[in-house]
């Protein structure tokens, strides 16, 4: 489990935090963990959803999976 990330403003829309988030995944995913992303902001938990992330709990968790698209530029 990973809670929300916050980024400095100078820091935001520049992809570091789903970027960090797809490393993570990747890494548990090769170690046979599954991630979680937790205690969400409304935002970014619609963001995550609207990527494909698995909605485990409503507006509070979501499992990053295969089909989640953290890095695709069709998203902003």
């Amino acid at each position: 489990y990973i809670p929300n990330i916050f980024m400095p403003p100078f820091m935001q829309h520049k992809r570091i935090g789903k970027t960090l988030i797809d490393i993570i995944y990747k890494v548990s995913k090769d170690n046979g963990y599954h991630l979680f992303i937790v205690d969400l902001v409304p935002s970014f938990y619609n963001r995550l959803v609207k990527r494909g992330a698995a909605i485990i709990e409503e507006y509070e968790t979501v499992q990053i999976t295969d089909e989640t698209d953290l890095l695709g530029s069709g998203f902003a």
